[in-house]
């Protein structure tokens, strides 16, 4: 059996997949898994962070929620970051952010969290 070593495919790929848009930024987010599949905000994280942003926080809450939401300043919305997130996890924008330590909170939902659960 072959196990893949995230750590280092990290570092081998270093900045390689970064959007120069989203590096700029320097947004910083927050990812919230409200699902109980375990490691799915980890794993979002590293899409987030492999993208370009920055100070990405992972935590998980509760209740469930069906889709995914992003809570961005109304600011922020036209911005590369956001637009990144809204595409590649499907996510409805809700405005109001105002968490101190991060720019952008995406909270995961049963919909993304089906993307890596056996049909």
């Amino acid at each position: 059996v072959t196990m893949f070593d995230t750590n280092r495919f990290d570092a081998v790929i270093g900045t390689t997949l970064e959007i120069d848009a989203i590096r700029r930024e320097g947004l910083r987010v927050r990812v919230v898994n409200t699902t109980d599949v375990v490691g799915l905000g980890n794993r979002a994280a590293r899409v987030v962070s492999h993208a370009g942003m920055v100070g990405v926080m992972v935590e998980s809450d509760t209740p469930a929620q069906k889709e995914c939401s992003l809570t961005a300043k109304k600011s922020l919305w036209g911005s590369s970051s956001v637009s990144f997130m809204k595409k590649f996890f499907n996510c409805s924008i809700i405005t109001g952010n105002e968490d101190e330590q991060a720019d952008i909170t995406i909270r995961l939902g049963q919909e993304y969290a089906g993307r890596f659960l056996p049909k």
